[in-house]
This record gives structure tokens, sequence and C-alpha cells, in this order.
């Protein structure tokens, strides 16, 4: 398992050469195995824009029982637009020694040691945990989600244990 470097170019033909960096990841650790924020069409929707089907997925890549209660995931300034710049754009940001800035953040539910997570296990997230379906049939039945990041006007699955807001 590696993580790659990524850029965008544009070929105008013949031999050209392109170098990535790759990176083993770090054993040992929980990490975003996978994010998804596709969204249908506004037109294929009935001109509404639709983002209650994004998720992601915790990982535990390390060989102990790991426990997300407590844990904080959120989504950085560098985030907040649509811009591809590379990680030196960012380092400011990442290594302020006055902390972690965010644009929001959420904290799994639990004190402590109500939500392991197995090494080689995935906890899935969604932001609302109901079948998405009925809405576009390209997304996902997400109602058996581990955990539920609800936005304003969320649908609510009782089912499943809501995130908390923590700033």
């Amino acid at each position: 398992r590696a993580f790659g470097d990524g850029q965008t170019l544009t070929l105008r033909g013949g031999d050209q050469q392109v170098s990535l960096s790759l990176a083993v990841d770090e054993p040992g650790t929980l990490v975003i195995s996978e994010v998804n924020n596709w969204a249908p069409p506004p037109w294929e929707t009935g001109n509404n824009s639709y983002g209650e089907a994004h998720y992601f997925e915790v990982f535990n890549n390390s060989a102990q029982t790991q426990f997300l209660d407590g844990v904080i995931f959120g989504t950085s300034l560098i985030a907040r637009s649509n811009v591809v710049v590379p990680c030196s754009a960012s380092d400011a940001e990442r290594s302020d020694p006055l902390g972690v800035f965010v644009l929001r953040a959420m904290a799994f539910p639990g004190s402590g040691g109500q939500y392991p997570i197995l090494p080689g296990e995935a906890k899935l997230v969604a932001m609302a945990a109901i079948d998405h379906t009925p809405v576009h049939p390209d997304l996902y039945d997400l109602s058996g989600a581990d955990f539920e990041m609800r936005g304003a006007g969320s649908a609510d699955n009782p089912q499943v244990p809501d995130m908390l807001e923590v700033g």
C-alpha cells in the first residue's frame, strides 16, 4: 500500500516522462481510507443540489484494536476551495504551534471504550445514514453506516450514533 502524488498535465504528443512521488503508509495509525463527496447533477434530482449522500471511511492501519471514542475529524482551512494546490501551500496551517485550524470539527461519540475498531477494520461515517437510492440510482444505501454526521436539515437514523459537533 502506498500514497501517490498527483498533478494535472496537458500532453502534446510525442514521448514524455512524468515523475510521481510514492510513500508507504504509516502502520500503527488510523487513516481515512475512502472519501465520497460525489453528488448527482441538480437536473437529475429535480433541480436540487444533493449532498446528503457523502461519506468517508476510517481504517485501522495498526496491529492493535484502537478506539474511536473522542477522535476528532475536521476539514482543514486549505480545503476551502476546489483549487488544487501543493502541500507546501498548507505548511503554515499544518505546522502552527497554536494548533490545527479547521472549518468544521466533529468528534466520534463515546467516553473511552465504547467504539473499538479492530486491526484492518474500516468504519463508515455517513452524512445521512439513510438509503439514498430513491434520490438517484447511482447513490448508495448508507442506512447501515457506523456513524452519522448530520448536517442542518439532514434525516436522522436513530439506529446510528451521531458524530458530535465540537467546533
